[in-house]
């Protein structure tokens, strides 16, 4: 995040954050890692891109956790929403009341990705497919929304070429130019002329969880910490370490039993 907002987001963030990072180590046995420094994980820059606001913020919110039902879970968030945020289901069988549905978000809009259109041309497609390991789908006749889900963000694609038709989910569609090229499934696909597409999206990143630019204004607002983090995250508890079983939430409470 960056180090120049409010002070009460970053606190924010540094415990969905530390609660993320834990979660991983403790649900991950089989690996010799628990998180990575990209955008699929904490995208950490190392200790010479750590300032003292947001360094501050993590000794200030040390050991504060969030839990559902004493247990850690994946407190997953993005960027940008766009607008709304999206349930986790999309992500996996991640059915928890924290994570299960979506929050109305009308905070984000000074974000610089909350609307954006790319243009992405028949040869660009036909190449991704292919580097990716998707096959050939040249000459490529069409592309469109097959579905969405109920924030409207892309559930699957489908392509069309000369000789097959392909299926992708909204992940993986972006999966094929990269989160930072395709930055959010909520966008829509339109012919441009006979080679090429446009895309006109909001948001960047999946939408699950906590809103970063959301969040940023709300404690502009003067929302505290506790409060932005209820928000994004409903029905979970801001514990400290130590005053819980320190283990992952069950795979049969993430998908929503007992």
């Amino acid at each position: 995040a960056p180090h120049y907002w409010p002070k009460e987001a970053l606190r924010a963030m540094a415990v969905a954050a530390r609660t993320y990072a834990l979660y991983q180590r403790l649900s991950k046995s089989t690996i010799e890692y628990d998180v990575t420094g990209d955008v699929l994980s904490q995208v950490y820059g190392g200790k010479s891109a750590e300032k003292g606001q947001t360094t501050r913020a993590v000794k200030e919110t040390e050991g504060l956790v969030l839990v559902y039902g004493d247990f850690v879970f994946p407190t997953f968030y993005h960027s940008t929403c766009g607008g709304v945020t999206e349930s986790a289901s999309v992500m996996g069988p991640y059915r928890l009341p924290p994570l299960a549905g979506s929050v109305q978000c009308a905070f984000c809009s000074e974000s610089p990705f909350y609307r954006w259109t790319r243009r992405l041309s028949a040869g660009d497609l036909a190449w991704a497919m292919k580097q990716k390991g998707r096959g050939s789908v040249w000459p490529l006749s069409s592309v469109r929304v097959l579905d969405t889900t109920p924030t409207g963000r892309v559930a699957h694609v489908q392509i069309v070429g000369g000789e097959r038709t392909v299926v992708l989910s909204g992940y993986e569609f972006r999966q094929l130019f990269g989160f930072d090229q395709i930055r959010s499934a909520a966008c829509s696909i339109v012919a441009d002329g006979a080679d090429g597409y446009i895309l006109q999206g909001r948001g960047w990143g999946h939408g699950v969880g906590m809103c970063q630019w959301g969040m940023a204004e709300l404690a502009t607002r003067g929302l505290s910490a506790r409060e932005l983090l209820a928000y994004y995250y409903p029905a979970a508890k801001l514990v400290r370490l130590g005053e819980i079983p320190v283990q992952p939430v069950p795979v049969e409470q993430l998908q929503g039993g007992s």
